[in-house]
């Protein structure tokens, strides 16, 4: 699949909305909390999440599309979903209950993941990159 080479603008303003539209933790500590997260993951085959980072929904409407458009995030940005939602544990400690991680390395993650992920989002995002700045 090829991938869309992101400007310098581009980065930025995805950067804005990987701010705005999610929570970074460690995944350390969602095994604490929930050390059979493994069992709700969506696109997780033989690799690992690396980097120790889940990145937590931080809005419903961002939890909704993630979980509706599950199997096209998964394919077209290659992310894995942890879907934890429906634990009354977690959501003692947790937003919204949806995850998303990585397990590959040594490439642009705007390009190969973030950008696919807000695309299926927002689909305006190009038209919206006009007016960034």
């Amino acid at each position: 699949m090829t991938r869309k080479q992101l400007t310098s603008t581009e980065e930025s303003a995805l950067s804005r909305l990987i701010g705005r539209d999610f929570i970074r933790h460690r995944l350390q500590n969602l095994e604490k909390v929930f050390p059979e997260y493994y069992d709700y993951t969506i696109g997780l085959e033989e690799e690992e999440i690396i980097w120790s980072w889940v990145y937590e929904a931080e809005s419903e409407y961002i939890a909704e599309q993630i979980i509706e458009n599950a199997d096209k995030i998964v394919k077209k940005a290659g992310v894995v979903i942890i879907d934890l939602q429906s634990d009354t544990d977690v959501s003692d400690v947790y937003d919204t209950g949806v995850f998303i991680a990585f397990t590959g390395s040594g490439y642009s993650f705007y390009d190969s993941h973030w950008y696919p992920l807000f695309k299926i989002i927002y689909p305006d995002l190009d038209e919206w990159y006009k007016t960034f700045g």
